[in-house]
């Protein structure tokens, strides 16, 4: 049976990359990381959507990139963790209203563009947030149910071990009075007959 290989990342496409063992999973395939940065000890903080913010707004600003996706694990329990991909870059924006409509009498300041330009910023930061919450929460769902496997085969191994420890034991103390009762038995023996020698 034929094991099958990896797929090569295309070399038109750049990671950011959140966490280091993602960082070398694709370092070993030949992806080309632009960022790469580790997770914290501590939960997630506003510095680091911040972080990620400039370096997604910089290359899609700078067209080094045309979309920018994110892929990640939501989190719905900690057994139940499903990967996710998300387009974050060029925001889909809905069809125009028809001219003529009720909409069309109000003017709109500051302009539209500038409003959008704003918006997008608070939009991509409330999406990475979730994001980033999303993957730290799965993790740690992860981490907590392999603890409870661990802790429950070292409750296992304990109880095996217990129950070995006990029947060597006994099997000690088994041989210990087989033991005192030969010895007894010669010695009573030995007593019952005096012109024997010892």
């Amino acid at each position: 049976r034929q094991i099958e290989r990896p797929r090569p990342v295309p070399p038109d496409v750049a990671f950011v990359v959140k966490g280091l063992r993602g960082s070398a999973y694709l370092a070993r395939r030949g992806a080309r990381i632009v960022h790469r940065e580790a997770w914290g000890r501590g939960t997630i903080g506003a510095a680091e959507v911040e972080r990620l913010l400039a370096v997604l707004l910089d290359l899609h600003r700078s067209r080094a990139v045309d979309e920018v996706w994110a892929v990640y694990t939501q989190f719905h329990s900690p057994i139940r963790r499903v990967p996710r991909v998300l387009r974050l870059l060029p925001v889909e924006l809905p069809a125009p209203r028809p001219a003529g409509d009720e909409i069309d009498r109000w003017t709109y300041e500051p302009a539209a563009r500038d409003l959008l330009g704003e918006l997008l910023e608070i939009y991509l930061r409330a999406q990475l947030c979730d994001v980033l919450l999303e993957s730290y929460a799965s993790e740690q769902g992860a981490r907590m149910i392999t603890m409870e496997e661990a802790s429950e085969r070292a409750d296992r191994t304990l109880q095996e071990c217990r129950v070995q420890h006990n029947r060597l034991r006994r099997e000690s103390i088994t041989i210990d009075l087989l033991g005192s009762l030969f010895a007894s038995r010669a010695i009573e023996e030995q007593a019952a007959s005096p012109g024997r020698p010892a």
